[in-house]
């Protein structure tokens, strides 16, 4: 299961598919297209390294 997650900027301290952990909460997505659904306001991203089982199937 995938859950966006939504820090403005992120882009400046991580890369696209770089593993990494996030705290924060769930609240609902600003975007207007994504209206209704859910997503994680980030208070800290800190970078990590992939687990040796990513995905569980």
């Amino acid at each position: 299961m995938g859950v966006p997650v939504r820090q403005p900027g992120w882009q400046a301290d991580h890369k696209p598919g770089n593993w990494v952990t996030v705290t924060g909460g769930f609240g609902p997505n600003p975007n207007e297209v994504d209206a209704g659904s859910v997503l994680v306001t980030a208070a800290t991203i800190t970078p990590t390294t992939e687990p040796d089982r990513p995905y569980v199937h």
